[in-house]
This record gives structure tokens, C-alpha cells and sequence, in this order.
């Protein structure tokens, strides 16, 4: 699990930001949220332009990692101060009692500057642009040590300790490979972007058909937004939903709603995480299309499942202890980002407590 996240001369974060999972309170409702000891899952809200978007993309920067993505850092780096670099560093928890920290800087162009690995405290590797330290147990890379520091293509050491040398399954750097390859950042506005899991564009509607996921969708649509639709038998190698309207059979993309579109991208990614035994998920402004209703149903789908899942949102509904608890509703503002619970002086929440009317009247600060 993700226990903790730092970012610095970012987008809009010119000092560093740090996102901590890892001290839930002890209260004892909606403990589902909550772990092995670290928030599960949360809600993050903030004024527009507070970075939520920003915060999002910056913890799944570590997925570049593993992928050959396209990520032009002189547009992303803060851009009032560009010849400093950005500061990434993730905690990461595994088996219960296994920390391991990574932190990496990157300058403007992209190129890796500085990469440094612990287990539990105890130095792995640390490398920067004139040195490189191995522990004990990657002496065996000692006389590489010469060649990864002059490398011309700023080769990743994390990356190379795994593409290189047997390791067992159970090795910490397979489990983090692991779940950085279990990561999924994706958004439903204007334009559907998304990062980690799938690769290439994807027609949903067509993944739905040849996987015979259509009646699943039915019922999806019934139990989550109320929506009935009867969807007319089709065809393997058919691309497009079509739906029955009285007598006649009309295709399904050209009957919906902005947020039932939204709605059919939620199927697809929830399907896809089951398949692809998701890890993390951050899904930015989740409920844009949403109504307050549909956001709380989503929400209790999401939250019960295995994985660490995020959303951003303005929709102060969600507040409620009925949905979450003040220590997994977290306030992005002034770079800065800490749960609710943190930012109030008015004494111990209780799960009597009004979170949201509190939220309005300003009482977290």
C-alpha cells in the first residue's frame, strides 16, 4: 500500500507537498476505510486551481518508471523555478511491517538526477550524478558502478536492479514493481485520459460485447444510477451497444447523458481492475457529471473493494460519516493537503458530528 507521497517544484507546488496515509485515527465507523494501519481509501477536495488534478498526476509519475510514457517536464515542472529539480519520494508499505521509501529528482528535460532506495530505514542504493552506493546486498553490481554513473541515457537503478538480477518472488523490489504496474490514474471530462493499466486507445462499448459483459452493464446501470436500458442481442465482432426504444433499436452513445457516458467509463475501468488485480486508484473529479445521489452509490462500490482508491471532488455531500470519516477526507490548500481531522481545533470529531456543515462554515483551517 502507498503510505506516504512528497512532491516539490511541481505544476503549482513550488515547496514541497506531502499526502501521509499512514496515521489514521482510532475511530471505530466506517473502519473498511482503513488498513493495516493506513487510509484505504478518501476523498480529496479543494478550491479549483488548489492542485487536486496536479497531485493526482504527480504520485503516478512513478509509473514512467515501467513505461515508456510521453512526460514533457518542461511544462510540468514549476515553472518559476525551472533549473531546480522535481522532487518525487513514495512510501510504500508491504506484508505489514515491510517499509520501503523511493525518491527520485528530475530536472526539466526529464533526466534522472538523483535516485535513492531504503528498506526499513536501511540504505539499498543512492545514487546521484558523480557517485553510486550499493548495500551489502547488491555488492555484485559493484563493477557496474562506474558505467551507471556515466550512462548517457540516465538509466534508472530501481529499473535495472529488476531487469537484471534474479530475484525471488517475494523480493520488496518485485512487490513495488508490482504495484507500480498496479496503478491507475484516469479521468472523465471533456477528454478521457488515463495512465497505467491499458495501453492504446480502447473502445469500451466493444470491450463490453466481446467480453459478455453486456447484461453485467444492465444491471451496473440499474443498481448504481436507477437507469433501466434494454440492450438488443449483438454480435461478437460488433463495436457499438444498441438499445431497444419501443420498436426500434438505436445506438446507445447517441441516448445517454454526459454522466451515464461517465458512467459506462466507471464499468469499464472497474471491470479492467479486477482483471488486471488493481493496487492503487486515483480517479480525478470523479462525480463532474454526477448526481449527488449516483457520487454516494459509486462511492460505496468503490470503497468496498480490496484496493487503495481516491477520488477528488466538490461535492461537500459526500462528507457525511455515513460515507467516510474525518480522518480519510482530505483538504488540498495553500500546498498543502491533510485530512480533515487535522485541521480543526475544536476538540475530538465524533461520528455525530455535522463534517460538512462543519466543512462550509469554515472549521478546518
Amino acid at each position: 500500500m502507498l503510505t506516504r507521497f512528497s512532491v516539490k517544484n511541481y505544476m503549482g507546488f513550488p515547496d514541497a507537498v506531502t499526502w501521509d496515509l499512514s496515521h489514521p485515527r482510532d475511530y471505530t465507523f466506517n473502519a473498511h476505510l482503513v488498513k493495516d494501519g493506513v487510509v484505504k481509501n478518501g476523498i480529496i477536495y479543494g478550491i479549483n486551481g488548489s492542485g487536486k488534478t496536479s497531485l493526482g498526476r504527480a504520485v503516478f509519475d512513478i509509473v514512467s518508471l515501467d513505461e515508456a510514457a510521453k512526460v514533457d517536464y518542461s511544462k510540468i515542472i514549476y515553472q518559476g523555478n525551472t533549473d531546480a529539480p522535481i522532487d518525487f519520494e513514495y512510501e510504500f508499505k508491504f506484508d505489514g511491517n515491510c517499509s520501503v521509501v523511493y525518491s527520485y529528482s528530475r530536472n526539466n528535460r526529464g533526466t534522472l538526477l538523483r535516485e535513492c532506495l531504503a528498506l526499513n530505514g536501511v540504505l539499498v542504493f543512492d545514487k546521484d550524478d558523480k557517485s553510486l552506493i550499493f548495500s551489502d546486498e547488491f555488492s555484485v553490481l559493484d563493477g557496474k558502478k562506474d558505467e551507471l554513473v556515466e550512462s548517457s541515457n540516465s538509466v534508472s537503478i530501481l529499473k535495472f536492479i529488476f531487469g537484471t538480477l534474479p530475484l525471488p518472488e517475494d523480493h520488496y523490489i518485485v512487490k513495488l514493481f508490482d504495484f507500480i504496474r498496479s496503478m491507475l490514474w484516469f479521468r472523465c471530462l471533456d477528454e478521457r485520459n488515463y495512465i497505467g493499466i491499458d495501453h492504446g486507445l480502447v473502445n469500451i462499448e466493444e470491450y463490453i460485447i466481446k467480453n459478455n459483459h453486456i447484461r453485467d452493464f444492465e444491471r451496473f446501470l440499474q443498481e448504481e444510477s436507477g437507469q433501466k436500458f434494454d440492450f438488443s442481442p449483438t454480435e461478437q465482432d460488433q463495436k457499438s451497444l444498441m438499445c431497444r426504444i419501443g420498436d426500434n433499436v438505436v445506438p446507445f452513445i447517441t441516448i445517454i447523458s454526459t454522466g451515464t457516458a461517465s458512467l459506462e467509463l466507471l464499468f469499464y475501468w472497474i471491470k479492467r481492475m479486477k482483471e488486471s488485480n488493481v493496487k492503487f486508484v486515483f480517479i480525478d473529479e470523479f462525480d463532474a457529471f454526477y448526481h449527488f445521489e449516483l457520487s454516494l452509490n459509486v462511492c460505496r462500490t468503490l470503497f468496498n473493494e480490496d484496493f487503495q482508491v481516491f477520488m477528488s471532488s466538490h461535492n461537500t455531500m459526500l462528507l457525511g460519516n455515513d460515507l467516510l470519516r474525518p480522518d480519510c477526507a482530505f483538504e488540498l490548500r495553500n500546498n498543502r493537503i491533510a485530512a480533515l481531522s487535522e485541521l480543526t481545533d475544536r476538540g475530538e470529531l465524533r461520528q455525530g458530528h455535522n463534517i460538512e456543515k462543519m466543512y462550509r462554515a469554515g472549521a478546518f483551517r
